[in-house]
């Protein structure tokens, strides 16, 4: 389960000097650790992700997919970037009880802990993304939404325009903005490579029935391999 970040901690990370360690939290399959002990980081692997839209619209029949389209940003606003996939990951500590991964029951998943360079990691609004995973138009109020609806169907340079926002993670809602979307922050961190030895704790938890002492084995197993 997801957890809304604190205004104070974004804020603290948004102004942070490009060098400052900001500390992250990802959720990573087992098959990606092994994959970073031959490379000696991780990164996003797009054969897993959304390939392309599933509804194209008729003035854009082939667009690149979602996470090509994040990755062409970071091009854009992060120096030095790699050109790799991100790594999806998170400012607050995401649940890790067997109830909130039941969606990972059948797969050996782990939370990787990191402390990653503020200049590699680029900071958006996870609601915010959805408008992008779904190729619509990302409104900020009813009232825009309904203005855009009754306009007819926008352009895809329109769409895509308006996906820029989910990079303003700073800026204050107003009432309207609050009354459509609401007051909770979900702050997705897309990082350019988290190296091995900026991966301070691993942590794998068991889905389903709960062992009598098993967590702490398994946690303390992880964490000695790091």
């Amino acid at each position: 389960m997801l957890k809304r970040v604190s205004r104070s901690r974004l804020l603290e990370v948004l102004r942070a000097d490009p060098r400052t360690p900001v500390r992250v939290w990802s959720v990573q399959h087992r098959d990606a650790l092994r994959i970073a002990h031959r490379t000696g980081w991780l990164s996003g692997n797009h054969g897993y992700a959304f390939g392309r839209y599933r509804d194209p619209q008729p003035d854009d029949p082939n667009p690149p997919s979602p996470y090509d389209w994040m990755r062409r940003r970071m091009v854009e606003r992060m120096p030095g970037f790699s050109g790799d996939y991100p790594v999806w990951a998170w400012l607050k500590r995401p649940s890790t009880r067997p109830s909130v991964w039941r969606h990972a029951a059948e797969e050996a998943t782990v939370l990787v802990s990191a402390i990653v360079p503020r200049q590699r990691i680029l900071l958006s609004d996870f609601d915010d993304w959805h408008a992008v995973l779904n190729n619509g138009y990302l409104s900020r109020t009813e009232a825009e939404d309904a203005a855009v609806e009754a306009a007819g169907a926008p352009t895809a340079a329109q769409r895509r325009a308006s996906w820029t926002r989910i990079f303003q993670v700073g800026r204050l809602r107003t009432p309207a903005e609050l009354e459509w979307r609401g007051p909770g922050l979900f702050v997705q961190a897309c990082i350019d490579r988290i190296h091995l030895g900026e991966i301070v704790r691993v942590v794998e938890r068991p889905h389903g029935r709960r062992d009598s002492g098993g967590d702490a084995l398994r946690e303390m197993a992880l964490e000695q391999a790091w």
